[in-house]
């Protein structure tokens, strides 16, 4: 068990892949006296690109739904994630996938999930995100750091967003 999190408190903790994939991670939470939760994850890697056949198959999507000038990748920070770049809001939210395939998508790639993004423009341009994960048993992840910070990775290395700042982060 875990033991608890109090203020100003940082606690480590030693992530094993549920799926029994062949990682672990390490990972500090510290909370601050104002409450702010602090994660601070090891450095993003990018670990091979998959074809886009294979999640286009899973996804039940037509592969013309993909931001074809960004690469289908696996991204592992803490977890292993496939990286999906979606063209428009309306394709992730009209998803009807195979989560049986997913799966074995995952496990053919040593990846825990699916993470879809979209940057629509028509949606605010905001970034929305999917994360399918039924290969660990969640069928749909409403919000995951460890998939968010391998999003911020692909995002950055591929620079999908300007760079507006050469102000680096530690």
């Amino acid at each position: 068990s875990l033991p608890p999190l109090t203020e100003g408190q940082t606690i480590l903790l030693k992530v094993v892949s549920p799926a029994g994939q062949p990682w672990q991670d390490e990972v500090s939470v510290r909370v601050e006296t104002d409450g702010s939760i602090w994660v601070k994850v090891p450095a993003a890697r990018i670990l091979g690109t998959v074809p886009v056949e294979d999640v286009c198959e899973a996804l039940n999507l037509n592969q013309l739904a993909l931001q074809t000038e960004f690469p289908v990748q696996v991204v592992q920070c803490v977890a292993r994630h496939i990286i999906i770049p979606v063209r428009s809001r309306r394709s992730m939210s009209g998803l009807d996938p195979y989560m049986d395939l997913i799966s074995s998508v995952c496990t053919q790639y040593q990846a825990d999930s699916f993470h879809l993004f979209s940057l629509d423009p028509m949606a605010g341009g905001a970034v929305h995100t999917r994360n399918l994960a039924p290969r660990v048993m969640l069928e749909e992840e409403a919000a995951s750091a460890s998939a968010n910070a391998a999003l911020a990775a692909y995002v950055h290395y591929h620079r999908v967003l300007p760079v507006e700042s050469q102000e680096v982060f530690g």
